[in-house]
């Protein structure tokens, strides 16, 4: 599968860590409403069947696509509480 090229392709989309493994998934999208660039994704993970899930910020620069797992591939990982680093909404 090719990566994703529109809003509605994105959200939904699932977020692997490092070693390929499940984090959760892309929940909503944080845009600079001056050129229409992502500057960060809201990341849902956690919870059961909607109850009790988390989300958190994650810049949109440390994704990259992986098209064998068919999802966005990071090297920051959530940490045992669920957060996710950096947590911000920093402007690219």
């Amino acid at each position: 599968m090719d990566e994703p090229s529109t809003a509605a392709g994105i959200m939904g989309a699932n977020v692997f860590g490092p070693e390929g493994e499940r984090l959760g998934q892309i929940e909503d999208i944080h845009f600079d409403v001056v050129d229409w660039k992502i500057l960060a994704v809201m990341i849902g993970h956690g919870g059961f069947m909607g109850l009790g899930e988390e989300v958190d910020p994650l810049d949109w620069r440390l994704l990259r696509w992986d098209a064998e797992l068919e999802g966005y591939v990071t090297g920051v990982p959530l940490d045992d509480e669920g957060d996710a680093a950096p947590a911000g909404l920093a402007p690219a």
